[in-house]
């Protein structure tokens, strides 16, 4: 997904007619949605999170396919796209996890696993997540990561 896929989805999902009409609603301007259109900048992770969520999409998947499109690094741009790319299994194992749950188990099941199929795709994805940065980094010192509530990966102190 690009940044331009990304405009429309929302814009889509929220029925809005207009580029102006998006921007009011993510709280931005209708020049700023414009350059992301044509390619002079790429919407920040803050942004990308905020259009995920107007189009109904998982913030963490579309954070990670809005650094492969930033990348100018081929390798850097593979590493992000694979992250996606489990990001969206971990999604899709997840919803199958919850759905064998509510057919089998009480609501008592479905929570229990639930939380923990949540708990075991968040610790997946904060290894994921430090291993491609230590990766990108290229051996240098890197930050330590995690991922936040909305999926989006935050530096801890």
């Amino acid at each position: 997904m690009n940044a331009i896929e990304l405009i429309d989805a929302a814009q889509a999902a929220q029925g809005l007619p207009s580029d102006y009409a998006l921007a009011a609603r993510l709280g931005t301007t209708r020049a700023a949605l414009s350059s992301y259109r044509t390619g002079r900048s790429k919407p920040d992770d803050t942004t990308a999170a905020k259009l995920a969520e107007m189009a109904g999409l998982d913030p963490g998947q579309v954070i990670a396919w809005m650094h492969a499109d930033r990348a100018k690094d081929p390798a850097a741009r593979a590493m992000w796209e694979s992250i996606a790319e489990r990001l969206k299994a971990g999604a899709a194992t997840a919803a199958c996890a919850i759905l064998a749950a509510g057919i089998s188990g009480s609501p008592d099941a479905q929570a229990r696993v639930s939380v923990e199929k949540s708990a075991q795709m968040t610790a997946e994805a904060a290894q994921l997540t430090a291993y491609t940065l230590s990766r990108l980094l290229n051996g240098r010192k890197a930050a330590a990561a995690a991922i936040g509530p909305t999926g989006c990966v935050t530096t801890l102190p």
